[in-house]
């Protein structure tokens, strides 16, 4: 049996035996404090630098600009890595059947579509520096600056003018759109919708992009050794 598909199948069969035991005691909240600044007529404009060359350069340009000064001062105060990075792992866990059931749709839709360059370029590495780059990139670069620009600022601007709803699905359909891969846009949907429901959750970005961190590095890790 191809070891991708036990290696889910395990995963998804400890997100049951969590969701079974954690249950549905606490209600859902949306914690997540709006800043008086209001960056919605700005953040969905800007979400064209994705679409240029070097656009991470320009992203972290645009969310240094705009995110500077006491973003994160509350925020670091209650945050605990070791902690979350327990909490991460479960949560990864509990959400992967959903992940799973959408990628299966996803392949059965668009199977016409290839996977994301980046994908394919991965496979063809070897252990290299340029490989790392790649690692460095998706696991600690992107997800900070993309959880800034599209949880931070993009859907707690449209949240205050648009309500939780309606910023949950037009930022993450922004964010699915700008990786510019139709096969991948249903998972990076959802992915978008569960990263607004831990940052709601924590009312801490460090959460979301901590989840978003993890994310990538499993599918970095199913890329090189499984498939």
């Amino acid at each position: 049996m191809d070891a991708e598909l036990v290696i889910n199948l395990i995963v998804v069969l400890f997100s049951f035996i969590l969701m079974r035991n954690k249950g549905l005691k606490k209600k859902y909240a949306a914690d997540v404090q709006l800043r008086e600044e209001n960056y919605s007529l700005i953040s969905i404009p800007a979400c064209t630098i994705f679409f240029l060359e070097n656009s991470l350069y320009y992203l972290i340009t645009f969310c240094v600009l705009f995110a500077v000064g006491n973003l994160f001062s509350m925020e670091c105060i209650k945050f605990n890595f070791l902690e979350n990075l327990k909490l991460g792992s479960k949560r990864l866990i509990l959400f992967w059947p959903l992940l799973l059931l959408i990628s299966f749709y996803s392949n059965y839709l668009f199977h016409e579509y290839h996977e994301q360059d980046l994908v394919f370029k991965i496979q063809e590495l070897g252990i290299s520096i340029e490989l790392i780059n790649i690692v460095v990139l998706a696991v600690l670069i992107s997800p900070v600056f993309e959880e800034i620009f599209f949880r931070k600022l993009m859907y707690c601007s449209l949240k205050k003018n648009l309500g939780v709803l309606w910023a949950g699905i037009i930022s993450s359909f922004l964010f699915a759109v700008v990786h510019l891969n139709l096969y991948a846009f249903p998972v990076l949907f959802i992915l978008s919708i569960v990263l607004i429901i831990i940052y709601e959750k924590d009312n801490t970005i460090f959460s979301p992009i901590l989840l978003h961190s993890m994310f990538n590095s499993v599918m970095i890790i199913s890329i090189i050794f499984l498939r």
